[in-house]
């Protein structure tokens, strides 16, 4: 196994991050959800790679994020403890260098889609993005580096309704979301490795 693990919950997600890393990493879809993500986690968690990203999409909560946007997370919050991620910050500022809308904040992992007063809720938290398995797939990093990179998939003002083509960026193609995904995943990868390598560089 590489020393980059990628853990992608939906097949569309997963084969996107494959086409973008290419030989960089290993990515393994890991499934709808937080049950899935938790049996994942658990059969991972010994496995022998020495970074995790967790990539994918997830429902915006800031009316400051518009679809397409990445959101790394500097904490993932979920039914257990808070998990703190040190290194999003450089992340985030090496994919916006890389001509990215990128930023860095809090994700929360919740059970069920959520829409209408229970994600003004949670925006009202400060939080800047829900998913349903980021909290749960961290647990396989077991003290090994790892980041949570989301592309918002849709925003209280441009919600996750209507057609399938409605849904990814406003109209676009679910391949025109693809092609979109895959630049973003190479980006994610060439510069996940800088903000890694600073962090541990600190550490030594």
């Amino acid at each position: 196994m590489s020393r980059l693990l990628v853990c992608s919950p939906l097949r569309l997600e997963a084969r996107a991050v494959r086409r973008g890393i290419g030989a960089d990493g290993d990515v393994r879809q890991t499934g709808y959800g937080p049950r899935k993500s938790a049996a994942e986690a658990a059969k991972l968690r010994s496995g022998p790679f020495e970074m995790l990203a967790i990539a994918g999409t997830g429902g915006g909560l800031s009316a400051d994020l518009s679809p397409g946007d990445l959101v790394v997370g500097t904490q993932v919050s979920g039914t257990g403890a808070v998990i703190s991620c040190p290194s999003a910050p450089l992340l985030a500022g090496e994919l916006r260098r890389a001509g990215l809308r990128a930023e860095a904040g809090q994700i929360v992992t919740v059970s069920q889609l959520v829409h209408g007063a229970e994600r003004e809720r949670l925006a009202r938290t400060g939080a800047l993005l829900a998913d349903m398995e980021s909290a749960a797939l961290l647990a396989a990093a077991d003290g090994r580096p790892a980041i949570v990179v989301r592309a918002v998939s849709d925003t209280p003002q441009r919600p996750l309704l209507g057609s399938f083509q409605q849904a990814f960026y406003g109209g676009q193609s679910p391949w025109q979301y693809e092609a979109l995904f895959v630049a973003r995943a190479k980006s994610v990868v060439k510069a996940q490795g800088v903000a890694l390598s600073r962090e541990l560089a600190e550490l030594v």
